[in-house]
Parts: structure tokens; sequence; C-alpha cells
């Protein structure tokens, strides 16, 4: 028995990504550690990856469209980076950088289970607790907020959104399905908006907020049919909102002041920054164009997948970066992946989430009650995954192992689909 713990298997690689995330994310947080410690997932990816080449065709089998999507997009980067003439070594680390989390995403689909899912969830949600002890230190005894607040045990805000995010949709839709309790539904929503106000991520609450609304309104679209459990939970959910806005205003004041005001918010997402990002969040890609791409054609094309990034392996770094490094384009995943690919490529790659999100919502009536839940969490997180393009890097840096397991969970629920599905999360 003790020898089996040292056979490698797909599975445990999975679960050594997903573990790790969060215990090298509470290291390099709280203990000041190099995020060279991520390299470690490498290793696993790789590995995961000589397992999945066996089941290529299993694959294509199971998510068909996502297959040739990706395919389609790794081909277009390879002829775009030749097309441009960027160095192997550079199109080699940018494709890493990109596509690395598919390995993982087609992983989880092949070879976990449900029941794999939720022991992974579990541990999500004791790293939330603790989160929420670490944030209560953070903001009460240290004294920090914002940006000095960071994310908890993440390193930035990048790192708390997506998290956060994930376990409420999951708990949301789990609850509404009567497959988790009240206590740990109202404990990932309060420890979300409360997160999110020591942080102050924007971006986070306006999405907590629409994935809990879009999950109410699935799971009725569904059903048709209105209980007084569903009534209760309507006014449970509209007393709560209050509630967190009166915890929100208190934590983070001026907040609300750009949340709730057209003009406020339109300032904080076309502002720029000389010491900070200097390309607006929204607007960006006219910006980039005037800069950077200057021609219809790298409009369409970019300069090349590698041609803008970097390393802390000097081999890897683009003369790009060199020159316009300190634009800090790499601070959001939609100014990055667009510089690299063009409106082609960025467009393949937001095509990539559009069509996992229309074939689970697609498909939702045809499965179980018992499966749903999976499967909309995994339609809602990547909805908001989308939006998060726009407000950080969380997609193409290392917290991007949890979107993407997030976003697999529907698929394992379609592959289990049973009544027998228990609630234990």
């Amino acid at each position: 028995m003790r020898g089996e713990l040292f056979i490698v298997t797909p599975k445990k690689c999975i679960f050594c990504i997903l573990y790790v995330c969060i215990l090298f994310s509470v290291a390099c947080s709280i203990f000041g550690m190099s995020r060279s410690l991520f390299y470690l997932c490498d290793i696993f990816n790789l590995l995961l990856l000589y397992f999945e080449l066996k089941h290529v065709e299993k694959i294509r089998n199971t998510c068909a469209p996502l297959f040739y999507i990706l395919i389609a997009l790794l081909t277009f980067l390879v002829v775009v980076a030749c097309i441009n003439f960027v160095k192997p070594q550079l199109v080699f680390w940018g494709i890493r950088n990109l596509c690395r989390f598919y390995i993982l995403f087609f992983g989880v689909i092949l070879f976990f289970t449900i029941d794999d899912v939720k022991k992974v969830v579990r541990f999500y949600f004791v790293a939330q607790i603790f989160n929420v002890f670490v944030g209560i230190y953070k903001y009460f005894v240290l004294g920090l907020f914002s940006d000095d607040f960071g994310g908890g045990i993440f390193v930035t805000g990048g790192g708390l959104d997506p998290f956060c995010l994930l376990l409420l949709c999951f708990y949301s839709n789990l609850y509404f399905a009567k497959r988790t309790t009240f206590k740990k539904f109202a404990f990932i929503v309060a420890a979300t908006f409360m997160l999110g106000a020591m942080a102050e991520e924007k971006m986070m609450l306006m999405l907590a907020a629409l994935c809990v609304l879009m999950a109410v309104l699935i799971n009725q679209f569904i059903e048709k049919n209105i209980t007084i459990r569903k009534l209760v939970i309507f006014v449970g959910l509209i007393l709560g909102g209050i509630i967190a806005i009166i915890a929100v205003n208190r934590l983070a004041p001026d907040m609300l002041s750009i949340l709730f005001n057209r003009k406020n918010f339109m300032d904080y997402a076309t502002a720029t920054y000389d010491e900070g990002y200097r390309i607006p969040r929204v607007g960006s890609f006219k910006v980039i164009n005037k800069l950077f791409l200057r021609t219809p054609i790298k409009e369409w094309f970019g300069l090349g997948i590698g041609n803008c990034d970097t390393s802390t392996f000097s081999f890897f770094q683009s003369d790009f970066y060199r020159a316009y490094g300190d634009y800090n384009y790499r601070w959001f995943t939609n100014q990055w992946t667009y510089l690299e690919c063009g409106i082609i490529g960025f467009g393949l790659y937001v095509f990539f989430f559009v069509t996992l999100i229309i074939t689970l919502l697609a498909k939702l009536k045809r499965y179980s009650n018992a499966s749903r839940p999976y499967m909309i969490t995994s339609a809602i997180f990547t909805v908001a995954m989308i939006f998060l393009m726009w407000h950080s890097s969380a997609i193409r840096v290392d917290t991007a192992y949890i979107i993407y397991f997030g976003m697999a969970i529907g698929f394992v629920a379609m592959q289990y689909d049973s009544n027998e599905i228990k609630e234990d999360c």
C-alpha cells in the first residue's frame, strides 16, 4: 500500500496542482516566498499531458467543439508567430503561459469524478475559512486595505476574485437545488462580500451579485414553479443584499460611490496611472491600436504569441516587454492577449469560453436534477471569468488553474449524471 503512494497517476497530478495553488499562494502572500514555487505546477502539468495524449480521441468525443476551438487557436498562434518571426523560445514561453491551463481543464474532464470535485471544493471551503481569519487580521489588526490588503491568502485581488466567485457559484447552485446547507451558503456569501470590500475589489462584488442573480434565474427557468421555499430564498437574498451593502459601506465607503454612480464608475474604468496601469480597462483596444499595432494587419493578427511576454528568466523576456513593460499590459488578460493575438486570436480565445457556456446551458434539461447544479455553476462562473478578463490577468497566471477547474466541473457532472449524487459539500 505504501508503494502506491509513489505511483504517479493523472488524478494525483490534478489534485497536486489544485491544492498547491492554494498552499503556494499562502506561502507567497503571508510568508513572502518567491512565486517561482508555482513552477512546480508545470511538472505536474507535463505529467498530466503525457497521460492525456493517450486519450485524445476521448477528449474529442467528450467535448468536440472545445477541442476543435483549441486546435484552431494553437494553429493560429503558431502561424502568426512564424509570420512575425518571433523567437522560438518566446513562442514556447507564450504558448506555455496561454495554453497550459487547457491541460488541466481536459484532465479534470477525463480523469475526475464528482467525488473528486467535492474533495477539492471541500478543501477550498476550509481554505476560505482560513482566508476570512487572515482577512480580519489584515484589516482590523494591521490596518491594511485595498492594494495593501492584497487578496487575503492570495498575493493580489486577482487571485482572490476567481476563488471567491467559484465557491459562491458552487454553493449558490447547490443550495438552490437543496444539496447543501444554508449555513455553508450564507458563510460563502458573507465571506465573498467581506473580503471583496476589504480588498476593494469592485468588479468582484458586482460579479458576485450577478452570479447569485443568474443562479436564481436559471434555476427558476428550469423548474418553472414557485414554492414557499423559493419565495423565502428570494426575500432572504434581498435582505442579504441590503446587509451586504451596509457592510461594504462600513468597510469601504468609497466603493459605493463608484459602484452606484455611472460617471464615477466610468471614470474608474477609463482611468490610467503613470505608476500603475497606463492603458485603461475600458477602451484599451483603441489605445493599443494607436500606440502599438497601428496597421490593420497587426490589429487582426497581433504581434505574435510570446512577443510581448516576460519571465524571471532573461531569455524568455521579449524586446517589446523591455521597451514597453512599464505600460503593465500584462496586468489585464484582454490587453496582453490582444497585443499578441490581435482580433482573430482574442476572438478565438473568448469563443472557447462562450462555447463552453452555450454547451452547458443548452444541455441542462437533458440531465438529472443531481447534475444540473454543477453544470450551472460552470456556466455562470465562466460568464464571470469573461468579465474578469478586463479586470485582471487571473486567467493567464497561476491562479487560472483554479479557474479552469471551475469551468470543467459541469462536464464532469455530465459524465457522471445520476440521481445518486449526494449532498456532502
